[in-house]
């Protein structure tokens, strides 16, 4: 007569922990029970802080603007913008880089779009355009730009923060 180990018997009887819920999609409260949410809520925290630089344009809020900047790096920051040939380096400038740009250009409307998130760690790498909608306060014209930007974000606590970004124009 042949003895069949316990173990696989119970196994035979009982199924394998999980295996037999394994096609069942999980709910949002047990992502976060099993710690498994996080790359969920990391994303929509690079996404608000993507929409957040659009946002802050619209609303002329400067210091919304300078606090997605990661002020621990303050000497290394950098902006490779769109209307410059030279970058901004340093956060110390920023403040007034952005604000003599809200002094010439008024944001009516910015559209965050096609947006790519790799995340390596504390580390996320964003690739998406903006559609601005800007009016030039020198003579009135009012204009619908399309850029391209790259942004390298570090986490800071469950807020991700700007230490890089380089904006060009996308030609038709």
């Amino acid at each position: 007569m042949r003895i069949i180990p316990i173990a696989t018997v119970l196994i035979l009887v009982l199924g394998i922990p999980g295996v037999a819920r394994a096609s069942e999609t999980y709910t949002e409260l047990e992502l976060a029970r099993y710690g498994l949410d996080k790359g969920r809520s990391d994303e929509a925290a690079i996404l608000q802080a993507v929409r957040g630089f659009a946002v802050g344009f619209i609303q002329r809020d400067l210091d919304m603007i300078m606090g997605l900047w990661d002020a621990s790096a303050a000497k290394e920051v950098s902006f490779i913008q769109v209307e410059n040939e030279h970058p901004v380096v340093g956060l110390s400038k920023f403040r007034a880089y952005y604000a003599g740009h809200m002094r010439h250009i008024v944001t009516l409307d910015g559209d965050v779009s096609d947006v790519h998130i790799q995340r390596m760690g504390n580390i996320a790498i964003v690739s998406c355009r903006y559609t601005w909608v800007s009016k030039y306060v020198e003579n009135g014209h009012v204009a619908v730009n399309s850029t391209r930007a790259t942004i390298t974000l570090r986490k800071h606590g469950q807020r991700w923060l700007y230490i890089h970004m380089h904006e060009s124009m996308i030609y038709s």
